[in-house]
């Protein structure tokens, strides 16, 4: 009858309380509050503990070990690194392929991020909603037109921009038409009064206005002014 060697006994036992030590720690790591940068880290650790235990468990040379350990991670690096440039290259864009673009419009792939707005629509975008068309000029901005200058300017959020209304109701343009004067819509749905500051600073401003019709809606504005200053520490 073929005994056990202790000491090989004494290994097994020892491989088998390092895998459950690694199991319980990345299950208890992965019940965290998920977020982009413990995501990564996470894949990161778990592609490590799995080559941990290959190497513990497979019977195969270390030199073969170590040989598909770089092939793999190699062949993985060259994968995610193609992608990626993909992406850095607008080639293509993962949330509209997944449908993964999230509710805010900085993470919408019609929308372009921008340090003190957040988001601004992509120059000349043009689209189709719910049945109704909407055009943004060289700005941006909700404008059938680009204009050189204007003697209004309304600037303020959704109310102003007019999500959901065509371009024939929206608000500037009913002004232009009743004052037979040039009006410019600067409103950008999702915005508080800090981003439509800068908006009035850096677009409104050019267009030598002779008056700023600027509307506050006291239904969000307040909550947008401090949603800014905490998506602004991200």
């Amino acid at each position: 009858m073929q005994q056990t060697n202790p000491l090989h006994k004494t290994k097994s036992v020892w491989i088998g309380f390092f895998v459950l030590i690694c199991l319980g720690s990345l299950a208890f790591y992965w019940l965290e509050t998920p977020s982009r940068y413990h995501t990564l880290a996470g894949f990161m650790l778990s592609y490590l503990v799995l080559w941990g235990m290959i190497f513990l468990l497979s019977n195969a040379s270390k030199i073969e070990k170590t040989k598909r350990f770089l092939l793999t991670t190699g062949s993985l690096a060259l994968t995610l690194g193609f992608i990626e440039l993909l992406v850095v290259a607008h080639v293509v864009d993962f949330r509209v392929i997944f449908g993964t673009a999230g509710k805010e419009p900085w993470k919408h792939p019609d929308n372009l991020l921008d340090l003190s707005l957040f988001h601004i629509h992509k120059l000349y975008n043009r689209f189709v909603w719910e049945g109704i068309e909407y055009r943004y000029d060289q700005y941006g901005l909700r404008n059938e037109t680009d204009l050189g200058s204007a003697d209004l300017i309304v600037l303020g959020d959704s109310f102003v921009e007019g999500w959901g209304v065509s371009a024939a109701d929206l608000l500037p343009t009913q002004l232009a038409r009743q004052l037979n004067r040039p009006v410019a819509n600067i409103g950008q749905s999702w915005y508080g009064p800090q981003q439509e500051l800068e908006l009035l600073k850096r677009f409104g401003l050019k267009l030598a206005p002779k008056a700023c019709v600027w509307i506050f809606f006291e239904g969000n504005d307040l909550w947008d002014f401090y949603r800014y200053k905490e998506a602004a520490q991200d």
